[in-house]
């Protein structure tokens, strides 16, 4: 009901609306009271006061207790009112009688002009204070109302500008703001109007922007608004919060965030949808929100003041077709808040930067682009930046131009598995100590990432790749590499460089293929095995080699130890398998090393090389005490070699035979040097060729071939069947126990190495000499054939010089095989 108001005509005019439709209008003129019986229903009647005729109002029973009938008091401000338990008494107008109202409210109601109008709510407390009404203020023809007091918890206060530039002015007391328990409307209408709301403070502001002028203002969480205006243009709000949120609430939305550079500790906000903004920084927390409103928004943040120091949050729309955007751009900001954005697709274009422990994280369902000009920094604080596309059809990623540092706190770059990683190679990724963390479902392409602790990157159902920079593409203490697919590419030969001391990693069902600086160790990151490859797994690095935990791969494993000095080793500890369904290489510039306990397995071959690419004055010391079996029942050779100064090669008792009779065939190769081999443990057959050098030889218990090569040689067999081979100079030949063949000259059978056909040659001697024959069916057969004959070349030894010494057994001598000069001794030393 509507009695009086300017809602029905203003004075003289009553009007009922019942289940929301009104009843016609009713004028009435010369009545002494007007007395109104309202049903027992839950009624709200709006009033205001008469010149001459006295209201009687009757609520009248409600049906329930609560909320129960409203009696709402409308004043124009132009008259004091005092509001009893049932009276209402206005100067100049006749009273109101009230009964049966179980709420009473007044509604301050003030109508501006054509002119300028500024309506100057000064608060004493949270509701209460006093209304002024100035006309053209700050003009000659300023025309000042009179100073209306209120005192009430159920005050509205409505103000209706017309036209003109009106001004709604709220001034706060100390410690407070204006908070009735009813409402403060503004309507502007027509001019340029604005909304000031100056002083106080409060724990939480939050602004709903409706439209393009109209909005609400909420304080400390209320679910309804204090402040709701229409038809307005700027806003100044300048209460001390802890808390700013902003609310978008229209459609398809440009909202920019700046900083106000007239005013220190301001900050501006427009939407173009929405009222600009003044207002002052928050001490907790800004956030912007625009997941209320429909329709794709566009959110620019392009600076924050410069003494702004709370957390800023960017929440945007990311599925149902609103997909809303955030742009970081222009201006740099730093500041001591967290940063937290979470959108369809953001866009950095400047440099954001948050000191102290607070830390940015940036979440997107589309995508997140660093671009070349952006630059995001924290100092003890993390760095995230995560897509989730699962609402999404498309791929998505994570594209980074610019650079990502934190001080000391963690980096993290996570898509899920319908996104990618890419990190362009003028990038930065980088940290003092903090992890750096990338995990994505397709490919992850890096470069530049660098820290002082652990990396780690995965990539679920894609590759890790690296790039064409000069760079490594990781540096850090500790690097864990994880691809569905491949590490590195070994098409168009692309290695993961690395600058780390630990690594471990895994390829799916392709490639591992890195490249390191400095000392590596395998494994000693995580629970996982060192490095398990579905392909090829070759891995270089330019200090020294040690593998500590399993290392596999479906295709062949090559893992090298290289530097600039030399003097780098490479070293399998014990315990640890190294197991390849192909071939197998360790190569090392100087030492090698297999521990007991380890465990070497190749389906085909393995290859071992110390001193490999250099050839320091000291040699290589190759020690190998582990297991080690090539083939698939141990079936293939193993193949060691040194380098071309003085080698110590020791070999132990590698692997016992998986099938009985099959043992992999030990082939080494000392080269030049003074080498020293010693493989008294080993049960393997074993082929030797010494070369150019003074060297010490020591054959196993298997039946072994061992060449001396140009020198002063020294050659031991063991207990088995061994040809023996002093080659040139001075040599001595100890068959020890076995049926031995001794041979004092040269054979040109070195070329074992190289040339099938003396592989082929020396295996046929030694199938008949390890054979169940007889001593003179063995020594006639090889006689019948030529074996020890063809194919090869005797050089011009000093013979006279060397030193056979057959041992136990049934031995054979030779002088000069071309001239078939042979002696047979039992044990006894013979000297030529």
């Amino acid at each position: 009901l509507y009695i009086n108001t300017s809602d029905v005509g203003g004075e003289g005019y009553f009007q009922l609306t019942q289940d929301g439709v009104s009843q016609e209008r009713i004028a009435f003129t010369n009545v002494g009271t007007l007395n109104v019986n309202l049903a027992d229903q839950e009624d709200t009647v709006n009033v205001a006061p008469h010149t001459s005729t006295a209201i009687n109002l009757d609520g009248g029973d409600p049906n329930a207790t609560a909320p129960g009938d409203l009696l709402n008091y409308v004043s124009d401000g132009s008259n004091a009112f005092t509001i009893t338990e049932s009276t209402i008494a206005t100067d100049n107008n006749a009273d109101i009688q009230f009964t049966n109202f179980e709420t009473v409210e007044t509604t301050y109601q003030l109508k501006g002009t054509t002119a300028n109008d500024l309506l100057v709510i000064t608060a004493t407390g949270p509701d209460s204070g006093t209304l002024q009404l100035i006309q053209n203020p700050g003009q000659s023809n300023e025309q000042a109302g009179a100073v209306i007091p209120f005192t009430s918890t159920s005050t509205n206060l409505v103000f209706t500008g017309l036209g003109g530039d009106d001004v709604l002015r709220i001034q706060n007391a100390n410690g407070s703001v204006l908070d009735p328990a009813g409402q403060i409307t503004f309507f502007g209408g027509e001019g340029f109007d604005s909304l000031e709301i100056l002083g106080g403070s409060a724990e939480a502001v939050t602004h709903g922007l409706l439209s393009e002028s109209s909005g609400q203002v909420f304080y400390n969480g209320e679910s309804l608004p204090t402040i709701s205006y229409e038809g307005l243009e700027p806003i100044t709000d300048q209460v001390q919060a802890i808390d700013r949120f902003f609310e978008f609430l229209a459609d398809d939305e440009t909202i920019t965030l700046w900083d106000d550079i007239e005013t220190a500790g301001q900050m501006r906000m427009d939407s173009t949808q929405g009222e600009e903004i003044r207002f002052l920084n928050p001490s907790g927390l800004l956030s912007l929100d625009t997941t209320a409103g429909g329709g794709s928004d566009t959110i620019n943040i392009e600076g924050l003041d410069a003494g702004f120091t709370a957390d800023l949050t960017i929440t945007g729309d990311s599925d149902g077709g609103e997909l809303d955007n955030v742009t970081v751009q222009n201006a740099a900001m730093t500041f001591s808040g967290d940063l937290r954005v979470s959108a369809n697709s953001i866009y950095v274009r400047s440099t954001v930067s948050t000191i102290g422990t607070s830390e940015i994280r940036l979440e997107a369902t589309n995508s997140i682009r660093v671009e070349s000009t952006g630059n995001l920094s924290t100092v003890d604080g993390s760095l995230t930046l995560y897509v989730d596309s699962s609402d999404e059809a498309t791929t998505q990623e994570i594209l980074v131009e610019g650079t990502l540092t934190s001080t000391l706190g963690s980096i993290t770059l996570s898509a899920d598995s319908d996104s990618g990683i890419t990190v362009n190679p003028a990038a930065e990724i980088a940290s003092e100590s903090g992890d750096i963390t990338l995990t994505a479902g397709h490919d992850i392409l890096l470069a530049g990432i660098a820290t002082g602790g652990a990396v780690r990157v995965e990539s679920q159902t894609g590759s890790i790749l690296g790039s064409e920079s000069i760079a490594p593409d990781i540096t850090a203490s500790t690097v864990t590499l994880s691809a569905g697919q491949a590490v590195g590419s070994l098409s168009p030969g692309r290695p993961v460089e690395l600058r780390t001391s630990a690594l471990e990693g895994y390829s799916g069902n392709a490639e591992f293929y890195a490249t390191n600086t400095g000392d590596l160790t395998i494994g000693g990151i995580s629970p996982l095995v060192g490095i398990e490859a579905g392909d090829y797994l070759l891995l270089r690095t330019t200090g020294s080699l040690v593998v500590s935990e399993n290392t596999v791969a479906e295709g062949n494993i090559s893992l090298t130890s290289r530097s600039v000095d030399g003097e780098q080793s490479l070293t399998v500890q014990s315990g640890v398998v190294l197991n390849s369904a192909v071939n197998l290489a360790l190569l090392s510039e100087d030492d090698l090393q297999v521990e007991a306990g380890a465990s070497l397995f190749a389906a085909r071959s393995i290859v071992i090389r110390g001193d490999y690419h250099s050839n320091d004055r000291r040699g290589a010391n190759i020690s190998l005490f582990g297991v080690m079996r090539a083939g698939t029942f141990g079936q293939n050779d193993i193949t060691i070699s040194g380098g071309a100064e003085a080698d110590m090669i020791e070999i132990g008792n590698i692997a016992p035979p998986l099938v009985a009779g099959q043992l992999s065939r030990v082939k080494i190769h000392a080269l030049a040097g003074n080498d020293r081999i010693d493989a008294s443990l080993l049960l393997n057959p074993l082929w030797v060729l010494g070369g150019d050098g003074n060297d010490r030889i020591v054959g196993g218990n298997g039946d072994d071939v061992l060449m001396g090569g140009d020198g002063k040689d020294t050659i031991y067999g063991g207990s088995g069947r061994d040809l023996i081979v002093g080659g040139n100079d001075a040599d001595q030949l100890d068959g020890l126990a076995g049926d031995d063949i001794l041979i004092s000259d040269w054979l040109q059978f070195e070329d074992f190495f190289q040339v099938p056909f003396y592989d082929h040659q020396l295996t046929q001697i030694m199938l008949i000499w390890t054979s169940n024959l007889g001593y003179e069916t063995r020594i006639a057969y090889l006689v019948d054939q030529n074996l020890l004959v063809v194919g090869t070349t005797v050089l011009n030894d000093s013979s006279t010089k060397d030193k056979l010494d057959g041992g136990t057994d049934l031995d054979w001598f030779f002088l000069d095989p071309r001239r078939e000069k042979t002696k047979r001794e039992r044990g006894e030393l013979v000297s030529f």
